[in-house]
């Protein structure tokens, strides 16, 4: 990680404790869909070069629970999913999302993932740490039939590539908390 980004998240490490009294889970409705929107699609078009349309942003936020700061500047949002919590989005402010990250994380619930390589060491300052191979190739076995309409590939070192539809190839890192670590740890692979 270079200099910058260590300068950056040390600072906001300090206000994150400060701020993470005020933060608090947000319906869409609370948090503002269309100002979601906005911070989804200038953060994801900075990043990726693609974003959804607001159309079928608003549709998967429908789903979701936001977290973040109560300024409402950045935000992470979740998909309940029975005794698992998955990560869906990252947007806005990073100081806003960390904070919503951490709130989440406060709440001892197991929770995944996907992520890009440049936001690993930022979620795994928090508790959020990247599967090994094998487990990550264990883990989209199980999950692909659900949550992608193509194959995925996994690499040597754990990154997944999969290639929507609707915004092309993506290729991320699988993450956990220590809850979900749990559950991951439990699952048989047989010979992946």
């Amino acid at each position: 990680m270079n200099w910058y980004w260590q300068i950056k998240i040390a600072a906001i490490d300090e206000l994150l404790d400060k701020q993470l009294e005020k933060a608090r889970p947000y319906t869409p409705d609370e948090w503002g869909v269309d100002k979601a929107y906005q911070s989804y699609q200038q953060t994801y078009q900075k990043a990726t070069g693609k974003a959804w349309t607001p159309e079928k942003f608003r549709d998967e936020a429908s789903a979701w629970t936001f977290y973040g700061d109560d300024q409402r500047t950045g935000y992470i949002t979740i998909k309940n999913q029975g005794q698992f919590v998955k990560l869906t989005t990252l947007a806005g402010s990073l100081k806003g999302a960390m904070i919503g990250l951490r709130k989440l994380l406060s709440e001892n619930r197991p929770v995944w993932g996907m992520t890009s390589a440049q936001l690993v060491p930022i979620f795994s300052r928090v508790g959020m740490v990247p599967v090994d191979s094998r487990t990550s190739r264990c883990v989209v076995n199980r999950i692909q039939p659900f949550y992608f309409s193509s194959p995925a590939t996994i690499s040597a070192d754990g990154a997944v590539t999969i290639n929507y539809s609707d915004v092309g190839a993506a290729t991320k890192y699988l993450i956990v908390n220590s809850q979900m670590q749990s559950y991951v740890n439990g699952f048989s692979c047989g010979n992946v």
